[in-house]
């Protein structure tokens, strides 16, 4: 079951939020955010785990996919001020966790972590990033980030796979 966010929509999470067991065939295992903007709260507790995607082409982000696809007016954006934990997800493809991607040049998506993030054993089974990949577009680390037995069995960055320019401050890659 995927939660979707789409066109030009805001999705605020509150509170504790638990995204667990969710499987989709091709994008997020848990939600996919397209064209559209998720925001959470200070007080909030974010948890996706042993989500999946299962694609072997276009398997992209185990738990969470973030993408602007259709407007190059429209912005993705995924803002987390609060806890977030991915653990034990999987993407045949491409960010075990989280796939952070524009689906043409000069799309805005951007991802920011700027709270307490934990990546625990997510794997990417088939491509890049076993926690995010992240392929042309922003990431960044505002908040104190936590990347522990993430692996990308057969392509690059165990941790993360990015093919873009992000900024990584106050965090802690292990």
């Amino acid at each position: 079951e995927v939660a979707l966010n789409e066109k030009e929509t805001l999705l605020t999470l509150k509170g504790t939020n638990n995204f667990e067991g969710n499987t989709a065939n091709n994008w997020g295992g848990a939600i996919v955010n397209q064209d559209a903007i998720i925001r959470d709260t200070v007080a909030s507790k974010n948890s996706f785990h042993g989500n999946s995607v299962t694609n072997d082409r276009y398997g992209l982000g185990g738990a969470l996919v973030n993408i602007t696809q259709y407007k190059s007016t429209a912005n993705s954006i995924v803002e987390f001020i609060g806890t977030v934990k991915y653990i034990s997800n999987s993407s045949v493809y491409g960010g075990g966790a989280v796939a952070n991607i524009p689906s043409a040049e000069n799309f805005k998506t951007s991802m920011t972590f700027k709270g307490t993030t934990l990546f625990q054993n997510n794997q990417a089974l088939g491509g890049f990033g076993g926690a995010i990949w992240n392929a042309d577009a922003q990431l960044e680390f505002l908040g104190t980030q936590e990347f522990i037995g993430n692996s990308a069995k057969y392509g690059w960055g165990g941790a993360i796979a990015s093919f873009q320019d992000f900024g990584m401050k106050t965090s802690l890659l292990i």
